[in-house]
């Protein structure tokens, strides 16, 4: 059987040792008096604890998507919005229930319930910008995300509703959203 926490704990391991071992050799070199070697090896440094960052970050998207906690997302219920009297209600995630009233709400739950699992959204032109003045849009109605960014929410039932599916497709959840009325 493949030991998935194995291999991760095995890597970080290696990735650490590497960076040890570098410091080492920078700190005993006849060329720390070089500056300008030691600015060049000490970037390599720093970029390959950043690789190592978002390596560790992907080991834990797996996880996450392949481990016990997955499981537990597919035995749940599918991810719906309850209507009632033609208005949104709530939006079940997965089995979280997030109260909403309107429908703007629907993609903006959505995105900020994946920012509470760990997931990252990236941005998306016209749909999803780090910053406000980003969207090229005129008519553009952006919303604030939990992280800071900005969601466009200015559109019809169907195109919200599409929208959220596309953030889930994009963190890697296949179910498509149920529409249901109470």
């Amino acid at each position: 059987m493949f030991k998935f926490t194995r291999l991760k704990e095995d890597f970080l391991s290696s990735a650490q040792s590497l960076n040890t071992e570098l410091w080492e050799r920078l700190r005993n070199s006849a060329d720390m008096r070089d500056r300008k070697k030691a600015g060049i090896v000490q970037s390599f440094i720093e970029r390959a604890e950043k690789v190592t960052n978002e390596i560790n970050l992907l080991f834990n998207d797996i996880q996450i998507e392949f481990g016990q906690n997955t499981e537990k997302l597919s035995l749940m219920e599918e991810v719906s919005v309850i209507f009632k009297d033609g208005r949104p209600t709530k939006i079940n995630i997965f089995g979280e229930e997030i109260v909403i009233r309107k429908l703007n709400e629907i993609p903006v739950s959505v995105a900020n319930w994946l920012l509470d699992h760990g997931k990252t959204l990236g941005e998306i032109p016209n749909f999803i910008h780090r910053i406000r003045t980003d969207f090229k849009m005129t008519s553009a109605i952006p919303k604030q995300l939990k992280n800071g960014w900005f969601i466009e929410v200015g559109d019809d039932k169907d195109r919200l509703l599409d929208k959220a599916n596309r953030l889930l497709k994009r963190a890697g959840f296949s179910r498509d959203i149920k529409v249901k009325e109470e």
